[in-house]
């Protein structure tokens, strides 16, 4: 009697993903294509901070978001329509990404010079209606120049104190940027 030769008890086998043929440095969950982290979306990080690569044990819980590029086209429709199309087509994760001191404290200052930015244009912009706005142009030019710096920081602090930022996310990976290449 011969033994069979395919263990009907044995853990499945899977073939490696295509990804990791193409030069991709494999860790665990995640991986590395050029300066791009891919990684898989229930995956763990190493306890590293994501921006100087120094060993840490502090966490932040970041919620991911993606859609592809296209549905911004239905911004040239109208804005309403390119939000029912964006929070319906839209990829979500919620990662954990490490951080050192360094960079909680990056984020910290940045964060609070945006919101000082904000809290000063929005009193400038509301201090322009003390100007006599008939006898001087000072009130509208404090206006405007009230609108401009409060988008001005609020984008500086979108921008800025975002530590990932997601290039690409599909059902089971997500393609991370901002990531130390090391």
């Amino acid at each position: 009697m011969s033994m069979p030769t395919n263990n009907p008890y044995a853990a499945p086998q899977a073939p490696i993903p295509a990804m990791l043929a193409d030069n991709a440095q494999y860790s665990g969950g995640g991986w590395r294509q050029g300066k791009v982290l891919i990684m898989h979306r229930s995956a763990i990080l190493p306890a590293r901070c994501v921006k100087t690569n120094e060993p840490t044990e502090r966490r932040l819980r970041r919620k991911l978001y993606w859609h592809h590029p296209a549905i911004y086209a239905a911004l040239l429709l109208n804005l309403i329509i390119y939000a029912v199309l964006a929070s319906v087509l839209s990829h979500r994760a919620t990662i954990e990404i490490g951080l050192s001191e360094t960079g909680f404290a990056k984020r910290r200052r940045v964060m609070l010079i945006a919101w000082i930015g904000v809290l000063l244009s929005l009193g400038a912009f509301f201090g322009s209606f003390a100007f006599d706005w008939d006898a001087s142009p000072a009130g509208p030019l404090v206006m405007v120049g009230g609108i401009f710096t409060f988008l001005g920081f609020l984008i500086y602090g979108l921008i800025a104190a975002r530590m990932v930022h997601v290039k690409k996310m599909d059902h089971h990976y997500i393609w991370i940027s901002g990531v130390n290449s090391e």
